[in-house]
């Protein structure tokens, strides 16, 4: 006897996790780290990190409300539509603005997700956005630790809101 539950549950696992990247980027000057470990089978958490032109690249983190299959496949619609827009070199502001449309038409109820969106230069500026997700802390290898304090409304549930940049060195 097979328990369809659980393997269904190991499918969606793998499908999630096959959307995550399984390397850390290799830029000089930076260092990556990254674990991932989903409360249940599968869950809402995403991150993701992108090669843009010009030198830049973008590091994203989020989290969809909810938790299961529903919360697993929404997170796939985010990354997907997200990954087409930062690709594209939208800055985070215009990434995010395109997430929260792409969500809004398509109605899920009930759900919606906080994100952060952060694109570094080739001169070290980081320009960012936060969509309604905890602040990150950033560290440098010398001074104090900042919390990056944009706001921004969380992705799916007001039509027509404009997310702000906000940039640091």
């Amino acid at each position: 006897r097979v328990d369809l539950k659980h393997a269904e549950s190991q499918v969606a696992r793998q499908v999630q996790q096959g959307f995550l990247p399984r390397e850390t980027p290799a830029i000089a000057g930076y260092e990556f780290f990254h674990f991932y470990e989903p409360a249940s089978q599968v869950g809402g958490d995403f991150f993701d990190y992108v090669d843009l032109p010009n030198g830049e690249f973008g590091f994203a983190v989020g989290d969809v409300a909810g938790k299961g299959a529903p919360a697993a496949l929404l997170t796939a619609v985010i990354q997907g539509v997200f990954s087409a827009q930062a690709g594209a070199g939208s800055g985070p502001a215009l990434a995010f603005t395109r997430v929260n449309q792409a969500l809004i038409r398509r109605a899920i109820e009930s759900r919606f997700a906080t994100a952060f969106y952060g694109v570094v230069s080739q001169d070290g500026t980081l320009v960012y956005c936060n969509a309604g997700h905890n602040p990150p802390l950033l560290l440098r290898a010398a001074g104090p630790i900042e919390r990056l304090k944009a706001k921004g409304t969380v992705l799916g549930i007001f039509p027509d809101i404009g997310y702000e940049e906000q940039r640091v060195a």
